[in-house]
């Protein structure tokens, strides 16, 4: 096989342009093998129960290129679902078995959030993680931004650039994913690096962060800046990039903050703290301006859950674990906890460096 390898490559390197179809055409190849496999042990996971049908096969709507998304239908209750399969790695913290499963399911629910996007399903199987998630038709809050079509290639859908949200919306959507980022630290959940614009869920105008299984099953992040950032400053930076995507409707330039302050000044302040030498807390961020007097209407009513719920010992034990295995994780003790949305006014908050 080798040396056919090379009979075949050995004259394409005195034709670039051939050598560049050449490898075009095998990486084609290789997704399609992909899709194949993947779509065999979707539908293995599928038999094992009567709940879930098959639609069909979505094209590669994400930045992973050995991740593949399934249309299913939810039996149970008559409606469809978004199925992920990704493959695991060796550094998947959870061992795959019930108990495991059980762990996981606990954990959830508890994370049950406005603005948590759910997990109502992860199963560990055939050295894949498989991930069963409500069906949104609206998309990513980076649809939103370049105004595409979810299900879409991704490779097609944001070639061109986006447009900026208005600045009430950038505000709302930033409180938002504060909250929610500040409801899973609160859980004990491990710094979340995960954070993009792809990992937003825009329904019914609330922006509910998702992604959480990739922290689980130890993926690694696809933004360079979760790669490099230190753990404690990795959500606030994180969080920084997705702000100004919001209003530039392109990936983080900060040469660019100048032609943003006239229409999102007080976005630019907040980007430019995260930025500084010296990176604000997720606590501390929300004191600006820009956040103190949103409206969190979905912290409001008598339906919501018990946010205080409390994790098993043993489920902290795995979230534990999951921490450990977190790249350069420090020890850390359990954060305090409250039981609504984060006040700016808070006296044990400190105060944002200006």
């Amino acid at each position: 096989m080798l040396l056919v390898s090379i009979l075949y490559l050995a004259p394409l390197q005195k034709y670039p342009s051939m050598c560049k179809s050449y490898s075009m055409f095998c990486r084609v190849g290789d997704r399609s093998m992909e899709s194949s496999a993947a779509l065999a042990i979707c539908t293995e996971y599928l038999q094992q129960s009567s709940r879930y049908d098959l639609l069909s096969p979505l094209a590669s709507i994400g930045c992973r290129l050995n991740k593949h998304w399934f249309a299913i239908h939810d039996n149970s209750i008559k409606t469809d679902r978004l199925l992920t399969l990704m493959p695991l790695t060796s550094k998947c913290p959870i061992e795959q078995g019930d108990r495991s499963k059980g762990l996981i399911m606990e954990l959830f629910r508890a994370l049950h959030h406005p603005y948590i996007y759910p997990v109502l399903d992860l199963e560990l199987c055939n050295g894949h993680a498989l991930t069963v998630l409500p069906f949104n038709a609206r998309g990513s809050l980076k649809d939103l931004i370049y105004k595409s079509t979810w299900n879409d290639e991704y490779s097609r859908k944001y070639g061109t650039a986006g447009t900026g949200l208005p600045a009430w919306q950038v505000a709302r959507f930033g409180r938002q994913m504060l909250e929610g980022l500040l409801f899973l630290k609160e859980k004990g959940f491990p710094p979340f690096r995960h954070l993009h614009s792809g990992n937003v869920v825009v329904q019914n105008g609330v922006a509910r962060i998702c992604g959480l299984e990739n922290t689980l099953i130890g993926a690694q992040p696809r933004c360079p800046i979760a790669l490099a950032a230190q753990l404690e400053h990795v959500e606030a930076l994180s969080l920084g990039h997705v702000l100004f995507e919001m209003c530039a409707g392109a990936e983080i330039d900060l040469s660019l903050l100048p032609d943003l302050l006239p229409n999102y000044p007080n976005v630019v302040e907040i980007i430019e703290q995260i930025f500084s030498p010296r990176t604000p807390s997720l606590h501390e961020l929300l004191l600006c301006e820009l956040f103190r007097k949103i409206d969190l209407r979905e912290m409001k009513g008598s339906c919501l859950p018990n946010f205080s719920q409390r994790l098993s010992r043993s489920c902290l034990s795995l979230l534990g674990e999951v921490a450990r295995r977190t790249p350069g994780s420090p020890r850390t003790r359990t954060p305090p906890r409250r039981s609504g949305p984060a006040s700016p006014a808070s006296p044990a908050t400190p105060t944002v460096r200006r």
